[in-house]
């Protein structure tokens, strides 16, 4: 905490617009992951011998995704449009 607040100190007395800063930390899309999930239908890409990563960048970095599901057995991911209601699925991870 006290590290913290040196921080925030430091960059006040250098110059350092703060409010900026926190609009570079944290992301304007983000995504929230549900395990083992499916959120079948809605699909217009998939990616087969992707990784999590990959599959993430790919939906944050396309204005038509608003969700994904990573398939780990297959490491194949699927961009989401207008996916349905969330389903059981072992080794996988959905987002939204």
């Amino acid at each position: 905490m006290m590290r913290g607040l040196a921080f925030v100190l430091v960059l006040a007395l250098t110059g350092v617009p703060i409010a900026g800063l926190a609009q570079d930390i944290i992301p304007e899309r983000r995504l929230v992951y549900v395990e083992n999930a499916d959120l079948p239908g809605g699909d217009f890409a998939n990616q087969r011998g992707s990784s999590i990563q990959g599959c993430e960048l790919a939906c944050l970095s396309n204005s038509q995704c608003t969700a994904m599901t990573f398939n780990t057995r297959a490491n194949a991911c699927f961009l989401k449009s207008d996916p349905g209601t969330p389903a059981f699925y072992q080794g996988a991870y959905a987002a939204r």
